[in-house]
């Protein structure tokens, strides 16, 4: 799963929210302005699925889950959210738990998920160790350090690369 770093709201959704201050979001948004808003959404998701980090072909395949905020302005704190060795995704917080494995299916099996987040995960790795062998630790350090800006810092994202992600801070360790 990946932080989503919003970009500047469509005109048309702006346009909308000053012309109707007490319209209900889930239901009365014109087509053109959730058109609008799936756009925004894939570009900035980089075209990917924020939950389970798979690729989204164009906007028209967006699903807008919810229209206000679900975390106050500004906030860049993290769900309680882990990567398993295996690839699955779980949490302590048994409501977080609830939501990653039944609401939003992010374990499943028949998409292949975890196997396909956990191969990701072992091909980074991979290259890592190949381009650090016989390095020094600081040499793999700063690989780790440079892997990890282009991903999270240069949002260079990959499908799949919460899980890189997720292993860098914990290598680096970054909370």
């Amino acid at each position: 799963m990946i932080v989503v770093k919003k970009g500047k709201e469509p005109r048309s959704l702006l346009e909308f929210r000053l012309q109707n201050p007490d319209a209900d979001y889930e239901s009365d948004i014109p087509t053109n302005v959730l058109k609008d808003i799936r756009e925004q959404m894939w570009n900035d998701q980089v075209c990917l699925c924020g939950y389970c980090m798979k690729r989204i072909d164009s906007p028209g395949d967006v699903r807008v889950e919810h229209c206000r905020p679900r975390h106050p302005q500004g906030e860049e704190t993290h769900d309680n959210k882990e990567y398993k060795a295996d690839g699955s995704i779980y949490s302590d917080d048994v409501e977080i738990n609830k939501d990653v494995t039944e609401t939003l299916n992010l374990n499943c099996q028949a998409l292949s998920l975890p196997q396909t987040r956990r191969s990701v995960l072992m091909a980074e790795k991979t290259r890592i160790m190949k381009k650090c062998k016989g390095k020094s630790r600081d040499a793999f350090i700063r690989e780790l350090e440079r892997t990890y800006e282009k991903l999270a810092g240069e949002r260079n994202l990959t499908p799949y690369c919460g899980i890189i992600i997720s292993w860098l801070e914990n290598k680096l360790k970054i909370s």
